[in-house]
């Protein structure tokens, strides 16, 4: 099985060595295949592509194959079973941050070199009967990644050749196992024909290519009429429909009554509750003091007390005064004796004469 270096930091960024690609025409336009018709979609771990003519042979053998997408993985693949635990699970994160620049409605596939054996038994809806050996702790791992983002190993799931099962063979041909695999979302299993391994292509890899089929059919979404025509004359002379609406309209009306009477029944439960509430906190502050009481008091009723003007006067001679003409002349009368000035008439003070001066 493969080793991966311990330094080395799986990525799926743009400075990563996985690639995609699409015969005669720009990689990403490899997005707009019609979703209509089947497309054929694979990876293969071709180790490196730094070798003098294994591009141009990895591209004749995509254009043979006719593949819609290809994706390559060269000296970046997932960490193997005598890697540390924290280069595992720092690989899950990666693919996780690649998910998280996908919006929900996207057809999400994940593949490459997992370097996990999942096993040949059926796990719910994640793994098929169709594997081999047994399930390591990367497979564990792996199936376990499946489960939590709901997605489903597609290269498990077909009955095929021997010889279609397999996607990798130690030097010298003396194991063969199943570490390579397609991942797509549960929603879109239906769509996915067939998945198998091609042994026929070369590259100067232990690897072989795994290839998916599927057919996604997308239907078209009808747009409502945004101002929809109400037919007003069919009031007047369906008299059926005219009877059916009247229905909906009262009972519409009867509906928003009972939520009226409802809300006053609990507004004014709710106005005794604190009411009974604050009788309660009057009554702990008259143990208290009064004073305290009556700020409580004043706080609740919300109203200052306006003294009012007094509605009588009494007169020079002591008696009550009620009438208003009464009142307004006695008020004259007040004013008048306030402002009197008898300080002229009483005065004795006399003129100084002037000396003669001779």
């Amino acid at each position: 099985m493969p080793r991966t270096d311990s330094n080395s930091n799986p990525s799926f960024g743009r400075d990563s060595h996985v690639q995609q690609m699409a015969p005669g025409r720009h990689p990403a336009s490899a997005r707009k295949t019609k979703t209509d018709k089947t497309s054929k979609i694979a990876t293969w771990n071709v180790r490196t592509l730094h070798q003098k003519g294994k591009l141009e042979n990895v591209i004749k053998e995509m254009e043979r194959m006719k593949f819609n997408i290809l994706g390559l993985a060269g000296e970046v693949y997932a960490p193997t079973s005598d890697s540390e635990d924290v280069e595992v699970e720092k690989f899950y994160e990666e693919i996780e941050k690649a998910k998280g620049y996908l919006k929900s409605r996207d057809t999400i596939i994940v593949m490459g070199d997992f370097n996990a054996k999942v096993g040949h038994e059926r796990l719910e809806d994640v793994v098929g009967p169709s594997g081999i050996g047994t399930v390591n702790e990367r497979g564990s791992r792996l199936i376990e990644w499946c489960q939590v983002n709901n997605f489903t190993i597609t290269n498990t799931w077909y009955q095929n050749h021997p010889r279609r099962q397999w996607t990798w063979k130690s030097p010298g041909d003396r194991n063969r196992n199943k570490i390579d695999y397609i991942l797509i979302q549960k929603r879109f299993r239906n769509a996915v024909k067939t998945s198998k391994s091609l042994a026929g292509a070369n590259c100067d890899s232990g690897h072989i290519i795994v290839m998916c089929k599927f057919q996604i059919i997308l239907k078209k979404l009808r747009k409502a009429n945004a101002n929809p025509k109400f037919q007003m004359d069919l009031l007047k002379s369906d008299e059926k429909l005219k009877g059916k609406i009247a229905v909906a309209v009262f009972n519409k009306y009867e509906t928003l009554k009972d939520l009226n009477r409802n809300i006053k029944i609990k507004c004014t439960a709710a106005k005794e509750e604190w009411i009974n509430q604050q009788c309660q906190e009057i009554q702990q502050k008259l143990n208290i003091e009064r004073k305290f009481m009556h700020v409580k008091i004043k706080d609740v009723s919300g109203k200052k007390i306006k003294r009012s003007s007094p509605s009588c006067i009494k007169s020079k001679d002591g008696a009550m005064l009620m009438e208003k003409k009464e009142i307004i002349n006695r008020w004259s009368e007040y004013v008048e004796d306030l402002l009197k000035d008898d300080r002229c008439k009483n005065s004795k003070i006399k003129k100084k004469r002037r000396p003669n001066y001779p």
